[in-house]
């Protein structure tokens, strides 16, 4: 994942909503033209160290948000969706649109040389949350999260944001890649 990715889900992570963000992209792309045109190899390697970080970072958020949080999960071991992560999966929509690109989305972790069946989880997370963010086809979804902050009522005190939606997807992800790998769950 570029490293403006990365900084972004991390902010996006944290609160910072898209009109807070967009002048730290602008500024971040000016600042990453100008690195290139130069081609400072110290400064490049610094940014890879700290893009390597970041990622580290964003892992270490993501998880202790949405991992360790069983409200759409239960706490077996690998981490499985409950009844309410499949209600979220499915009144969301996310689901529908998943199945329609599902062979894709797999081939692309694929490309990512998983190794492990925790690694497959964590790139499965990364993953969705970022084509949930970015990707066009998952507005719906992104409405869904807009128009229902509270689900799957205000009773619960559950507060839904994007990040729990690309969770259930991912264990989703998961599952089917790893159903496509099984050599990585020995």
């Amino acid at each position: 994942m570029p490293s403006w990715e990365v900084v972004k889900s991390i902010l996006v992570t944290l609160g910072f909503t898209p009109d807070k963000l967009a002048p730290l992209i602008v500024l971040g792309f000016i600042g990453y033209v100008l690195i290139c045109k130069i081609r400072i190899n110290p400064v490049k390697d610094l940014l890879n160290k700290v893009d390597k970080s970041l990622t580290a970072l964003n892992l270490v958020l993501l998880e202790k948000k949405y991992i360790k949080n069983d409200f759409y999960s239960q706490s077996n071991s690998p981490i499985q969706l409950n009844a309410m992560g499949f209600r979220l999966f499915k009144e969301s929509n996310a689901e529908k649109i998943y199945l329609n690109f599902r062979d894709n989305y797999i081939k692309i972790l694929e490309g990512k040389g998983i190794k492990t069946a925790l690694e497959a989880e964590k790139e499965s997370f990364l993953f969705c949350l970022n084509i949930l963010s970015e990707d066009i086809k998952f507005k719906e979804v992104q409405d869904f999260v807009y128009n229902n902050p509270k689900f799957p009522d205000k009773e619960s005190g559950n507060n839904l944001d994007l990040g729990a939606v690309a969770f259930v997807m991912a264990l989703q992800l998961r599952n089917d890649f790893l159903s496509k790998h099984p050599e990585l769950l020995n």
